[in-house]
């Protein structure tokens, strides 16, 4: 009796969970949700306290709802994340900002996220906007796949043009794709968001009650369909059989088995969780050496009306956003407070020097003064963030969606979702259809 006991126990032990998904990320949410919706009895492991990864969203200060970094909706309630909430069977209430504006030499211009604002602006003659026009006609026509090894510069210079096309171009690129480095941007990557604003009719939108709503629900749907989310559960390593089999997780010395297992977490840290034996040295060197983007935030709570924008703020160079969240959802402040976010994107080796982070602090809320005055008087508190990640990966030539580590992995098994993977577009984008597209994969087997 005591050896049927021992084994049923093991085999209760094996049939616990279908799936471990590790990382609570967006990818993570996202997929563990929609399997959880397919019928896979799914755990979900993070490592920090809390869900969200570099899209978390707390109360930072009383009635303060803040999110980590700049994180708006691409294509708002048309966008990825909105149509993973219609397959959920839930809806997700994206805000649609006001126009956006652009500060140049000390100057407020319309930012140039829509074609009619590109046929008004002053910083293109009417010859430079008859080519812009003809050039966005191109980027819809094309299919985007044809042109991820082609780099905007390269494309660019094929293009024709003046100087003031080519910045334009360049910084429609970054809007797109939030980078420090638009010429080495993959043009198919661009155009699949160009494409996307262009037929939606929107850039962007924000998700009412910050980002925070998204993590709950999918958090919600998860537990809510027998799954389970751990918490301060960091996995030690990722098990491989010797079959090249997933066959679960090693966390804080306990094995937890699963057949399946789906990892969300930067696809830098994959040679810590995994054997070479196990992958092979080309996939682990391949995760290792992926760029990501990065920078740093500051966030403002400030005290009355310091500004009626409610779109975005951006600086071409040094290339740096911002948005006073609560002017598009007043949710997130106290009432008669403001929200106000400020987001510089760097090279990632940047952020490895100290005092190269002090002086970019100093100059982006020198940016902030020098647009907003009255936010040096009005501060109640702020918060400085280094971020060595922004996004997973840059999109680069090199680093396009076919050039990245894939939805399945070298091990069956084994399977990966969020923004350094096999997804379209950028940022956040990537991280919602890559963990649609796994949920698909491990539903198909």
């Amino acid at each position: 009796m005591c050896v049927l006991a021992i084994l049923y126990c093991r085999e209760k032990k094996k049939a616990m969970f279908d799936a471990i998904v590790v990382g609570g990320g967006v990818g993570g949410l996202v997929t563990g949700a929609l399997l959880s919706k397919k019928g896979f009895k799914t755990l979900l492991l993070e490592q920090s306290a809390i869900l969200g990864g570099r899209a978390n969203s707390i109360e930072y200060r009383k009635g303060y709802t803040v999110d980590w970094g700049i994180h708006l909706l691409r294509f708002g309630d048309e966008g990825a994340a909105a149509q993973v909430f219609n397959l959920l069977g839930e809806k997700l209430e994206v805000l649609e900002p006001g126009e956006g504006k652009l500060f140049r030499e000390g100057q407020w211009l319309e930012l140039p996220t829509k074609t009619d604002v590109l046929r008004r602006t002053p910083l293109l003659n009417e010859e430079d906007k008859k080519l812009i026009g003809v050039l966005l006609g191109k980027i819809i026509g094309t299919p985007s796949h044809k042109l991820l090894d082609v780099s905007v510069a390269e494309w660019l210079e094929n293009a024709g043009g003046s100087e003031r096309v080519a910045w334009m171009m360049k910084l429609i690129s970054k809007l797109c794709i939030t980078t420090h480095a638009p010429d080495e941007l993959s043009c198919g990557e661009v155009f699949t968001v160009i494409s996307g604003a262009l037929k939606a009719g929107k850039s962007v939108g924000y998700p009412r009650g910050g980002w925070r709503t998204i993590i709950e629900k999918l958090s919600s749907i998860i537990s809510g369909d027998g799954g389970e989310i751990r918490t301060k559960s960091k996995v030690e390593k990722i098990i491989i059989d010797e079959r090249k089999r997933a066959h679960g997780v090693l966390v804080k010395g306990e094995e937890i088995e699963a057949g399946i297992v789906v990892y969300n977490g930067p696809c830098q840290h994959l040679p810590t969780l995994l054997n070479e034996a196990d992958v092979g040295r080309a996939f682990l060197e391949r995760a290792r050496t992926m760029i990501p983007t990065a920078g740093i935030t500051v966030d403002f709570g400030l005290r009355g009306k310091v500004s009626d924008l409610n779109g975005m703020v951006a600086v071409d160079d040094p290339f740096i956003l911002a948005q006073f969240t609560s002017n598009m959802d007043p949710s997130v402040a106290p009432s008669g407070e403001q929200l106000a976010t400020f987001l510089y994107v760097l090279p990632p080796h940047h952020i490895k020097n100290r005092s190269m982070v002090e002086n970019s602090f100093e100059t982006l809320e020198n940016y902030a003064f020098k647009m907003f005055p009255k936010i040096k008087g009005s501060t109640l508190w702020k918060r400085r963030i280094t971020m060595d990640i922004v996004d997973g990966v840059l999109p680069t030539s090199l680093q396009s969606r076919e050039k990245r580590i894939g939805i399945s992995g070298p091990a069956k098994g084994l399977y990966f979702a969020g923004d350094c993977y096999d997804g379209e577009g950028g940022g956040s984008d990537i991280a919602f259809h890559s963990a649609k597209r796994c949920s698909e994969v491990v539903e198909k087997g």
